[in-house]
């Protein structure tokens, strides 16, 4: 994802699913709601994601690496 310059911002547990059923450990992330582009290098702003899981920068109200 980061290197076509997609970032999450909504990465967390229940955003994650794991399917042991054949032995294969498939790993998927779901709930791009929140997804945006980003350069590489660029900051971005927007106020967005769950609480309790968002970079420190972001609660300050500062710029922040996606």
């Amino acid at each position: 994802m980061h290197v076509l310059g997609m970032v999450h911002r909504d990465l967390k547990l229940e955003n994650i699913l794991i399917n042991d059923t054949d032995g294969s450990n498939e790993v998927k992330i779901i709930d791009f709601g929140f997804a945006t582009n980003c350069k590489m290098g660029s900051k971005l702003s927007a106020y967005c994601g769950t609480p309790c899981y968002m970079d420190p920068d972001l609660t300050k109200k500062k710029k922040y690496s996606g």
